[in-house]
C-alpha cells in the first residue's frame, strides 16, 4: 500500500487474494483506493485460486530476511511459477539461488523498508510492457525444487535424521 501512495500510474491496480489478520490494516491502508485501485478479494477457494493469479501480471513475494522469511520456499512460488507469472521480491536467497532473469530484487532489508518501497513504487510506475514480457517469457513453468517426489525425498530424509538425532 505504501508503494502505491508513491507512485503516479492512473490505470495500476493491485490484487490481494487471500484473507488473515492484516486485512484490516490493509483496507483501512487503502482508504478511497479500496475497490478501485486496490481489489482484496478476502478468502478464495483453493481451487479458484489459478483464476485469480491469471488477472495478474507480477507476483509479489514480500519475505523478510530474518530468521523467519530468510531460508524458507513459500508454497506461493510454485503456484505463481505455475501461472506464469514474474515475482517482486528482496534480497532473499531463493532470489539469487532460483532466478534466471524471471525475477526482480528490490532493495532493504524487509519489505516495510524505506528503500525497498521506493523501489516498489518506481518499478510499478515504470514497468514497461517490453519489460514485463521479457520478464514474463524467462519464467519457468516448474523447478526441480519444487517437484513433489523430489520434495517427499528430501522432506522425509530430513525427518529421518532429526529422529535419530532425537534417540541418541
Amino acid at each position: 500500500m505504501r508503494a502505491l501512495e508513491n507512485t503516479n500510474r492512473p490505470k495500476l491496480k493491485t490484487l490481494i487474494v487471500g484473507d488473515g489478520t492484516g486485512r484490516s490494516r490493509l483496507e483501512q491502508a487503502a482508504g478511497k483506493r479500496l475497490g478501485s485501485s486496490v481489489l482484496l478479494t478476502g478468502r478464495v477457494p483453493r481451487d479458484q485460486v489459478p483464476d485469480y493469479l491469471a488477472a495478474m501480471d507480477v507476483a509479489s513475494l514480500p519475505q523478510s530476511v530474518d530468521q523467519v522469511g530468510s531460508f524458507r520456499y513459500t508454497t506461493k512460488l510454485s503456484e505463481y511459477l505455475a501461472a506464469g507469472l514474474p515475482v517482486v521480491t528482496g534480497q532473499i536467497p531463493l532470489a539469487y539461488d532460483l532466478d534466471s532473469g524471471w525475477l526482480w530484487r528490490l532493495p532493504g532489508h524487509a519489505p516495510w523498508d524505506v528503500r525497498y518501497i521506493q523501489a516498489l513504487a518506481n518499478l510499478m510506475d515504470g514497468l514497461t510492457c517490453a519489460e514485463l514480457n521479457v520478464k514474463q517469457l524467462a519464467v519457468p513453468r516448474s523447478l526441480p525444487e519444487f517437484d513433489r517426489e523430489s520434495q517427499v525425498r528430501r522432506v522425509t530424509a530430513w525427518i529421518n535424521e532429526l529422529l535419530n538425532e532425537m534417540r541418541i
